[in-house]
């Protein structure tokens, strides 16, 4: 049985983590929270559209993962020395307001968000 909080990842490790093509078969509304863990960056463009979709009304969708512009400010002015594998291993690419952007025009609220050494972290609750 799937749980109604779950986190999305590359590796399971509790009872309530699911891989990206889980997701898919689960019922639009279903999930009260959905934790979806440094996987964006390896999905396609579409897949963050998928997951909102998952959330119910009042339910909330928390991202962590690489923030594409500090890993290029690092790499300009601090010769970051990870760039080379992330790029690599990427197929799409988002800034923290980027996706903050991206919620508001759905009209989600922000709950919050930061950027701290390169990994950002998001929370929106879905009001629409």
């Amino acid at each position: 049985m799937i749980e109604k909080n779950i986190r999305i990842t590359n590796q399971k490790q509790n009872h309530n983590d699911i891989d990206a093509n889980e997701i898919l078969n689960v019922p639009d509304s279903f999930f009260t929270e959905i934790h979806v863990d440094k996987i964006l960056e390896n999905q396609s463009k579409n897949f963050l559209n998928i997951v909102c979709n998952k959330v119910r009304i009042n339910g909330k969708i928390r991202i962590s993962g690489i923030d594409i512009l500090d890993v290029c400010r690092k790499i300009l002015y601090d010769d970051y020395p990870y760039s080379n594998e992330y790029f690599s291993n990427s197929k799409s690419f988002y800034t923290v307001l980027e996706l903050k952007e991206f919620f508001e025009t759905k009209g989600w609220k922000i709950n919050f968000m930061n950027v701290n050494n390169s990994v950002f972290n998001i929370e929106a609750t879905r009001k629409v």
